[in-house]
């Protein structure tokens, strides 16, 4: 993908639970109108859409209060289907954070963003203690989820790439997804990631315990 003008204005994606990170690829199965519209809207201008999540006590109305920042993705592949929906890959790109929102003439909603991210996350580095404690906590970790996630094809991805998509893929709750979000940088994501997992790790065992007991 050639370098992009990341537009000033783009339009909003709430998705509750689902997170997309810089170099994260997210497929969305759209067909919804309003979303419809967005998606070909988009293809026939810059193809970057923002996914930012629902606050959560009001995550059932029509338009929700949104998280202040979410990440900005590319429409890498789109297809449509024989019953009306369109099946998208989104790319990431950058967070943002929303200035304001827009009130145009769409269905869906728009907003005006600064970008976050000036630096591409693979750039970033942690120390290879902390990926091997990484590493070593999903040994444990992995055979409580019904997803599959193969750890061979980690070994040869970049320390951001490796965090981002573990991230992206464990099955966190909301909120814990969105404070991945905002880390600060890859190695703050890296420390909240672990804990994240050692704590599961640590509940899954007691509550074992509880039920042998």
């Amino acid at each position: 993908m050639t370098k992009l003008q990341l537009p000033e204005q783009i339009p909003l994606f709430p998705l509750s639970g689902t997170l997309l990170l810089p170099g994260g690829n997210l497929p969305l199965n759209i067909f919804e109108q309003r979303y419809l519209d967005m998606i070909n809207d988009s293809l026939q201008q810059d193809r970057i859409i923002g996914i930012i999540q629902p606050r959560m006590r009001e995550s059932y109305m029509h338009e929700p209060p949104v998280c202040t920042t979410g990440c900005a993705g590319y429409i890498t592949h789109h297809e449509d289907t024989p019953d009306g929906r369109k099946l998208i890959t989104l790319s990431g790109l950058y967070r943002f954070e929303i200035v304001t929102e827009l009130d145009l003439e769409h269905l869906y909603r728009v907003a005006k963003v600064r970008y976050l991210d000036q630096v591409q996350n693979d750039c970033e580095n942690v120390t290879q203690d902390k990926i091997s404690r990484l590493m070593h906590s999903l040994t444990s970790y992995l055979p409580m989820l019904d997803t599959e996630i193969d750890t061979a094809k980690l070994q040869d991805c970049q320390q951001a790439e490796v965090v981002n998509k573990l991230a992206m893929y464990c099955p966190f709750s909301a909120m814990e997804k969105q404070a991945l979000l905002e880390a600060k940088n890859l190695e703050a994501r890296t420390d909240l990631l672990i804990d994240l997992i050692e704590r599961s790790v640590l509940e899954n065992w007691n509550a074992g315990d509880a039920r042998l007991n």
